[in-house]
């Protein structure tokens, strides 16, 4: 029979993943940009990328990602990242959204459908290698989105549809408690937490134990340095992150071990993703 918290942690999962409905709109909206982008002539390919290319999407929080891949020319083998992100937003100016220009990508907002975030890149011969912006946009980075789309598509094989739950959880609560660490980055620390287990016997052990690595990994100076991190942190990084992760930990586990309690688990609940969980999840 499943603990409490299972029960818990699969409707919290529930309520944050999108719909079968929601990814039709995403793909729609992906599709239409993407026939936008080819008519235009400087981009001669695009590609779904992200989260919702993974199916670790978040409901209401994330966006449609592009990779626009730049028709290359003289011009645009010598342009800065901002002036190929110009070029992307002249071209998307009759899109009907509002358009805004990014360090990293071009923005479409919509009233009523999903936001898009077009990259420009250009892609190395003979590989599956993009350049793309840096997060500062003063230069150029290497992408190779196919590292862990298969490193998340392995582990998903691994363990199961277990696997995508326990990703969309930690994400919500680096979304809920503003950790300010990057989606992709916590897949991956995710993925590499797991080590190679087989299954995901319970989410708290599960949820308790990642939380754990990620706090290490950041007091260990390692997330700054590593390759997910690149040179910088991310922009919202939060200085805490670290702690927060810790105290996360720690609650998780102290409530898993404790005697069935609804009203103190909801509030622990509560603080551990801030606040953000209706009343009927318990």
């Amino acid at each position: 029979m499943a603990s409490r918290l299972e029960t818990v942690f699969e409707r919290i999962d529930t309520s944050i993943t999108p719909t079968a409905q929601d990814y039709g709109r995403f793909r729609s909206q992906a599709n239409e940009t993407t026939r936008l982008l080819l008519r235009s002539g400087i981009v001669e390919e695009c590609r779904l990328v992200g989260s919702i290319s993974r199916s670790t999407a978040i409901r209401q929080t994330s966006d449609v990602d592009l990779l626009a891949v730049m028709t290359v020319d003289r011009e645009t083998s010598t342009q800065r990242p901002s002036e190929l992100i110009s070029r992307l937003a002249h071209v998307l100016r009759d899109s009907g959204a509002d358009v805004t220009s990014g360090t990293v990508a071009v923005s479409l907002r919509f009233e009523d459908r999903p936001t898009v975030d077009i990259i420009p890149a250009t892609k190395l011969k003979g590989s599956d290698v993009y350049l793309i912006p840096s997060e500062r946009g003063d230069a150029w980075q290497q992408f190779e989105p196919n590292i862990l789309q298969n490193l998340v598509a392995n582990c998903g094989r691994r363990l199961g549809p277990r696997f995508r739950v326990l990703v969309r959880l930690i994400k919500y609560w680096n979304k809920s408690r503003n950790a300010g660490l990057r989606s992709s980055d916590l897949e991956e620390l995710v993925c590499i937490a797991m080590g190679d287990a087989t299954e995901i016997s319970s989410y708290p052990d599960a949820i308790a134990h990642v939380l754990a690595f990620v706090s290490d990994w950041i007091e260990g100076d390692r997330y700054a340095r590593n390759k997910m991190g690149g040179p910088f942190l991310p922009d919202k990084f939060n200085s805490r992150a670290g702690d927060i992760a810790k105290e996360s930990s720690r609650a998780v586990q102290a409530m898993n071990q404790s005697q069935p309690d609804a009203q103190a688990d909801a509030t622990t609940l509560k603080e551990f993703f801030g606040g953000e969980l209706a009343e009927d999840i318990y």
